[in-house]
């Protein structure tokens, strides 16, 4: 009886009334709060488009026809014209950007700089203080730092709820349900709005379901990785370690000893990057490739790990051998950031990026119209 009510007469039942308040206090609790990271998100889409127009220098068009730098010159040329910086890895040139891409850190402060493909001299950094750096620790930390993320995992899951909630208040019932995904835009200001309210949620819903949980994994990564590994085991992403104690003198491996021995250890490939040991714990890790190098990473990368001090190689991990909980997990944030599929889908993910937003206002100009405005009139009469 109770499901043939779900079905047929959904808004009779306490279970919609209840879920009802629960969509509404929480989309007028937390709803300043989605307006401003799904804003921010949306804008941040076009970031490395803006940062290319403001700094053609660091992403040139053409790619050089000029033998490639090698890799540790260019490290040694970023630590040189950044001697107060960390370096923590270089990228090579890719087929999508045509110089060398470096990483460097300070108390905590990570700066992109970039190299030239030739000669891997150091052609400048992005500046710390941009409005884009900005509005990315808005966005990832609410300009909290990891206080601000934990506060966005939190986020996400209220985000996630409000779908969840949205659409069970959506269904109007087997004879109903095809009137409500279309908007009559022929009918008077209060069915207007609340058609446009949830006709547009229930279009968008699975994109701010996905954008909430993609959201909480970065805050909660290692909990998301539990519920992926209940499906499939998941095994990337910890690194084997460096081994300080009892370390023989003799001369210091470098950078192209490892880099050849990477290359060997997976013949016919060719370097990816570089990530530097920031501790006497971590490992040296070089990703090679044995086809070309891709914008998104798939089964021709190798992992290999190398003990800082010895030079010897202490891991290997191969992405063909990945298990599907480990295929999964990368496309939290690949899905999240839209950058897998080119110009058409960032403008997708702006346009319904800004959906939560717009449904923050269409949601509480009905709840002033159909909760507040009543009230106080019921107020003025008595």
């Amino acid at each position: 009886m109770f499901w043939k009510t779900i079905l047929h007469r959904p808004q009779s039942t306490r279970l919609r009334r209840s879920l009802f308040q629960i969509h509404l206090w929480t989309g007028l609790g937390a709803g300043i709060y989605i307006m401003i990271v799904c804003t921010s998100g949306a804008a941040l889409m076009f970031r490395g488009e803006i940062q290319r127009a403001r700094h053609p220098d660091f992403f040139p068009r053409e790619a050089s026809e000029a033998t490639e730098a090698p890799m540790e010159n260019v490290v040694a040329n970023i630590q040189a014209a950044f001697p107060d910086h960390d370096v923590v890895g270089v990228g090579a040139p890719t087929a999508d950007q045509h110089t060398f891409t470096g990483y460097i850190s300070k108390d905590g402060r990570f700066r992109a700089v970039f190299a030239e493909a030739a000669s891997g001299a150091v052609i400048g950094a992005l500046e710390t203080g941009s409005f884009l750096l900005s509005l990315q620790n808005l966005h990832f930390y609410l300009m909290s730092g990891t206080r601000g993320l934990m506060i966005n995992g939190i986020g996400g899951l209220l985000l996630f709820v409000m779908a969840v909630t949205g659409v069970t208040i959506w269904w109007p019932g087997i004879a109903l349900w095809r009137r409500h995904i279309r908007i009559d835009p022929g009918s008077g200001p209060k069915r207007l709005i609340w058609d446009l309210h949830s006709v547009t949620g229930i279009w968008t819903v699975a994109f701010i379901a996905m954008w909430a949980l993609t959201g909480a994994y970065f805050a909660f990564p290692r909990q998301v990785r539990q519920v992926v590994s209940l499906l499939s085991a998941t095994t990337a992403g910890v690194a084997p370690e460096s081994a300080p104690g009892g370390i023989e003198p003799g001369p210091a491996p470098t950078l192209t000893g490892m880099i050849a021995r990477a290359e060997a250890d997976v013949p016919g490939s060719r370097l990816v990057r570089v990530s530097l040991p920031a501790s006497n714990s971590q490992s040296t890790q070089v990703v090679v490739t044995r086809t070309t190098r891709a914008s998104v990473e798939n089964d021709d990368y190798v992992y290999v790990f190398f003990d800082q001090f010895t030079g010897e190689i202490i891991g290997r991990y191969d992405l063909a051998e990945r298990s599907l909980g480990d295929r999964i997990l990368p496309w939290f944030g690949r899905l999240h950031v839209g950058n897998f599929g080119g110009l058409g889908l960032k403008i997708v993910w702006f346009v319904v990026g800004l959906v939560p937003a717009f449904l923050f206002a269409t949601g509480v100009l009905v709840w002033w119209s159909r909760v507040v405005i009543p009230r106080t009139r019921e107020m003025t009469t008595l």
